[in-house]
């Protein structure tokens, strides 16, 4: 068998060389990209394993090595068009400084380029191996907000069962004992994040069969949510039945990743019980099963795929570095119908959570005994450290420990204003008590005169300005009024008289870039 498969091996490793060599021109090209993955997986708690991806992904491709050995190789060149449609949406995610988007693209087309230059026979042999790489990608805190209220509701609905009264308000609660708080660290993503990945890769090797893969991981999805749900659960009774400071800290954390490990643990094996043994590969009988590598062919996808990522990587240039931009400053009006400046306000009691604008304004305005508080930041010329649309941008940081937003809903447009995001910012050290000072807020976006309260559409929208070379211009806006029975006729009143003068505040910083 060894002297079989010498011929078609020394055959696949030699043709290993082109691939090599454009996986690394593409790294190279999108290295930008690349270093943004990096600095993520460094920073984040949460992908940290994505430094194991690459390597584990290598290993599966090795395992198939004697298979890869025998796999007639034939180059696919209507696969370029996928590859072309992977280097527009990394082309629009650059644009609109959607890095995961970007970042899905660049994996896409290292993951493009097995069928392309090999053929669908050797990428069905690394099929797994090749969506693997896809766990690199730092995605997926989209659904923390969404786990956050999950572990809230059911924290509070088991302290309630087990007799305890509760107070809640948003992700906050408080019992007899005190107050907590359902935090981002607490959504349990970490946790859900890397039991899929290990239970991915567990899966993979210990079943055989599709629809026993399939049911391990729907079973795996549940699990770590419902682990984080019991660790939030006995942290809160451990501390509500002892008032022990084990749950502060490091020591809270310690616990959390004990309670998940020792569940997990016990979950693989169970699961172990049910494994699949490995049906041999049946391998051709004779050399020539293996067809050569068309080297033309093979060299002309390489130059193609190389063409194509230059010119993506040369248009984003030609987009980011146009005429040479001032600094945006925005001049807020005196007021109007009714409305003047109050100069003793100067500042909003709180930070907001919009990260390095290029600009931001501030102004106070009364109206008879109303007040209400304008602030607005501007964004130009985005890049990963300031973008108007983020995961961390809000109204409130979300490390902001005095602040917190709350009860957000969509406020509908009418025939004189836009569509609004409304809700209530409140600062106290008891939630609910008549002394937390609360806020009333308004938010909109402007993107180069347009009006909007989605960051989706935010986000399309500068996306199709850069790409007409209008620019990225665009800016949040908020509207402050103390929170009251009638604060949402306050701002509906001073929005109404005074929206039209903001958009032009705008609209000349916007013309005189």
């Amino acid at each position: 068998m060894n002297s079989l498969l010498a011929a078609p091996a020394a055959r696949t490793w030699r043709s290993v060389g082109p691939a090599l060599l454009l996986c690394i021109a593409l790294l190279l090209l999108f290295r930008e990209t690349v270093a943004d993955m990096v600095s993520i997986w460094i920073r984040s708690d949460t992908f940290n394993h994505a430094f194991l991806v690459p390597p584990i992904a290598a290993w599966l491709a090795w395992r198939r090595r004697a298979q890869l050995a025998v796999q007639p190789h034939q180059p696919v060149a209507w696969v370029l068009l996928p590859l072309t449609l992977a280097c527009l949406l990394w082309l629009l995610g650059h644009l609109g400084s959607v890095a995961p988007a970007s970042q899905l693209a660049l994996v896409t087309l290292l993951v493009l380029t097995v069928p392309a230059l090999y053929g669908w026979s050797v990428t069905r042999v690394l099929l797994f191996p090749l969506l693997f790489l896809y766990f690199a990608v730092p995605i997926g805190e989209f659904v923390v907000p969404q786990l956050q209220e999950w572990t809230a509701d059911v924290t509070v609905m088991a302290l309630r069962i087990s007799g305890i009264p509760v107070y809640r308000e948003g992700n906050q609660f408080i019992i007899p004992s005190g107050s907590w708080s359902v935090v981002e660290a607490c959504s349990g993503i970490r946790y859900l994040m890397a039991c899929f990945v290990v239970g991915t890769l567990f899966a993979y090797l210990n079943y055989r069969s599709t629809r026993r893969r399939l049911a391990f991981l729907l079973v795996l999805l549940a699990f770590p949510v419902m682990a984080n749900w019991i660790r939030a659960y006995t942290i809160v009774m451990i501390g509500h039945l002892t008032g022990s400071p084990m749950i502060l800290g490091v020591s809270h954390m310690t616990y959390g990743w004990v309670l998940f490990g020792a569940l997990i643990v016990l979950l693989f094996l169970v699961a172990a019980r049910w494994a699949e043994q490995e049906v041999p590969a049946m391998l051709p009988t004779s050399v020539g099963a293996a067809q050569a590598v068309p080297g033309a062919g093979l060299w002309w996808i390489v130059c193609a795929i190389l063409a194509l990522s230059a010119g993506t990587q040369a248009l984003a240039w030609r987009l980011d570095h146009g005429s040479p931009l001032t600094s945006p400053n925005v001049q807020l009006s005196q007021g109007a119908g009714g409305w003047r400046v109050d100069s003793s306000v100067t500042a909003l009691p709180w930070a907001p959570g919009f990260v390095n604008p290029s600009d931001e304004a501030f102004k106070g305005y009364e109206k008879a005994d109303r007040r209400v508080a304008v602030w607005i930041g501007y964004y130009r010329s985005e890049q990963e450290s300031r973008k108007l649309v983020s995961s961390v941008n809000g109204v409130v940081a979300s490390d902001d420990v005095s602040w917190r937003q709350q009860k957000t809903h969509k406020r509908p447009a009418t025939t004189q204003l836009p569509a609004f995001q409304t809700s209530t910012v409140s600062r106290g050290s008891f939630l609910g008590f008549a002394e937390a000072e609360r806020m009333q807020v308004w938010q909109v976006y402007w993107v180069n005169g347009r009006w909007t309260h989605s960051d989706a559409e935010t986000k399309l929208w500068q996306v199709w300005d850069r790409l007409l070379g209008r620019g990225d211009e665009g800016a949040v806006v908020v509207l402050v009024s103390s929170r009251a029975d009638d604060s949402d006729s306050v701002l509906s009143d001073f929005a109404n008289a005074n929206l039209p003068a903001i958009n032009a505040a705008l609209a000349a910083v916007r013309d005189s870039r």
